[in-house]
């Protein structure tokens, strides 16, 4: 890797690749959520101190409307955040830069115009501190203190005698450089986290033959599904048919192949989100307001698919409409279908061994018919 291609990696994925900070994302975008939340009560709390104070005792050099302004601004952000940007991160992004940059102002308002006789400690704390709050890119984060640092200068420079003058520049170049350094190092640290806990879940929940969601994600994600659709969902539940005579003829390497093939041509046509193997030759995936004849196209394709390698899969599945979802109903009816499918199958080509319980002769006639 060259030393242009570092230097971007480190400033706008903070070490990590673009596809490791492409998965994280929606992590970061939800702690990025709660801080902002924390941070705004946190932040109205200390203004609100601040306000009592200056009213309590007016001998300080401390302006009352200097708090108040930014003490309403902040609340609007909060009740902005907690009722409109939980589902818009774009708006939750916008939010977080509002919420910098009137911080950095009010420090720089408290450090120049509000002192105007001293040097200004308060805004090289804040300084310090506020590219520490969200996990941002290390790219914004210099842009945040390079553009704020230069602005606390010429306010510095228009109300200070040139010697603190001088002395607030220094700091201000100082410990922005400091700070950039600093929130970059801890940056790349965050997203280090957020990347091996992204690589744990994903071996925690994905089947490592053939890369689908295994059998504790879909237990995980199942309860959520009723809340992804609008119209309508269905579960389409599939079976491989000659898994155990394809690996005593030709190894279990082929059998392997066969399910990596058919776990890919499933994946492709309802997504890796909503896809499972959830055993050895099963597998579920889901469609969210997808139309009867959409899903049958879909299917259609699929077994095209897994046919043109000599493969053989029997599906089933089943539609609910949203509102009046019932998960184990949906799966139950969806694997009813398919077992009737694979009996079908197996009555086709009686020399294929029938593993399956309920495909056996003796439980075929308590199967209703297709």
């Amino acid at each position: 890797m060259s030393i242009p291609q570092k230097i971007q990696r480190a400033l706008f994925y903070a070490g990590a690749t673009p596809e490791e900070y492409a998965r994280i994302m929606p992590d970061i975008r939800r702690n990025n959520h709660k801080r902002l939340q924390v941070f705004c009560v946190v932040s109205i709390s200390f203004l609100l101190v601040m306000i009592l104070i200056t009213y309590i005792n007016q001998s300080l050099n401390f302006r009352f409307q200097t708090y108040v302004a930014p003490m309403l601004l902040l609340g609007v952000i909060l009740l902005a955040d907690i009722f409109f940007a939980g589902k818009r991160p774009i708006l939750c992004k916008i939010l977080i830069y509002i919420f910098t940059a009137l911080l950095f102002l009010l420090a720089i308002v408290i450090g120049t115009f509000d002192n105007k006789t001293q040097t200004a400690g308060t805004f090289l704390a804040f300084l310090l501190a506020i590219p520490l709050l969200f996990v941002l890119r290390p790219i914004e984060n210099v842009c945040f203190i390079a553009f704020f640092d230069v602005l606390f200068i010429m306010a510095s420079f228009s109300v200070k005698s040139r010697a603190i003058f001088e002395i607030d520049m220094i700091n201000a170049l100082v410990f922005g450089g400091i700070s950039m350094i600093i929130s970059s190092f801890m940056l790349s640290i965050t997203i280090e986290n957020f990347v091996i806990k992204d690589a744990l879940t994903h071996l925690a929940e994905t089947d490592q033959l053939t890369q689908l969601r295994n059998r504790t994600s879909y237990e995980r994600y199942l309860p959520l599904y009723p809340t992804l659709c609008r119209k309508s969902l269905a579960c389409i539940y599939a079976d491989v048919n000659g898994l155990h005579e394809l690996n005593e003829a030709k190894g279990h390497e082929a059998g392997d192949i066969m399910l990596k093939y058919i776990a890919d041509a499933l994946q492709a046509q309802f997504g890796v989100f909503h896809t499972y193997r959830i055993g050895g030759d099963e597998y579920v995936a889901f469609a969210t307001d997808t139309d009867a004849e959409v899903l049958g196209e879909k299917l259609n394709t699929f077994t095209s698919i897994v046919e043109s390698e000599n493969y053989h899969v029997s599906v089933g599945y089943e539609i609910q409409s949203a509102g009046s979802i019932q998960m184990s109903a949906l799966i139950k009816a969806a694997e009813e279908k398919m077992y009737r499918a694979k009996q079908e199958f197996y009555s086709q080509n009686p020399a294929i061994r029938r593993r399956h319980p309920r495909c056996a002769p003796d439980t075929q006639k308590s199967l209703p018919s297709q």
